[in-house]
């Protein structure tokens, strides 16, 4: 989609036409998802699809909300896409979410509260064998594989931002020093 037809989407959304925010949704929905799915995951939270439909549809609304307010915020003028910014909207809404949240907490326990609650249990009794089943370790090949067929067809420069991301652990900011781009323009590609 060009910019030309990004303005004229978003004119029809702000004008309140039905057809024209359904597309809206349409297009933007899995860069939403996805925007969740990576800000929650990056922060250690413990990912459940109900979790990530609720944030979807709160993200929309939030949007929506008071005559389109949130969305009427957007300027073409900052040199920053739509589909960019609602990144950005999106990592903020959740950011806010996980520092608010008292449903989803990490389910995860520290080990003292696991040995007070279990008074009789040793300490070696609280740790659990995390160790992969034959299932999980063949699902993980064949996953490895697989992740590795996409990532040809990705570009030089995805291939990168992934490799120093997820396999090097470098910080987005410094990735985004060391390509010359913005972080949110990193966190995307990422």
């Amino acid at each position: 989609m060009t910019v030309a037809e990004e303005k004229e989407l978003l004119e029809k959304v702000l004008s309140e036409d039905k057809q024209s925010y359904d597309g809206f949704v349409r297009k933007y929905t899995k860069l939403i998802y996805n925007s969740i799915y990576r800000t929650l995951e990056l922060k250690g939270y413990k990912i459940a699809p109900d979790l990530v439909d609720d944030l979807h549809q709160e993200v929309f609304l939030s949007l929506i909300n008071a005559d389109f307010r949130k969305l009427r915020t957007f300027k073409w003028d900052r040199n920053c896409s739509l589909a960019t910014w609602l990144c950005v909207v999106t990592r903020n809404f959740v950011l806010n979410f996980i520092r608010t949240d008292t449903k989803y907490k990490s389910l995860t326990k520290s080990i003292d509260e696991e040995i007070d609650e279990e008074k009789e249990n040793s300490f070696l009794d609280t740790i659990k064998d995390e160790s992969p089943s034959i299932k999980e370790t063949m699902d993980k090949e064949s996953t490895i594989g697989l992740l590795n067929k996409h990532m040809e067809r990705l570009d030089v420069t995805e291939r990168a931002i992934l490799n120093m991301s997820c396999v090097q652990n470098i910080p987005l900011g410094e990735i985004a020093r060391i390509l010359g781009k913005s972080e949110d323009a990193v966190f995307m590609q990422k």
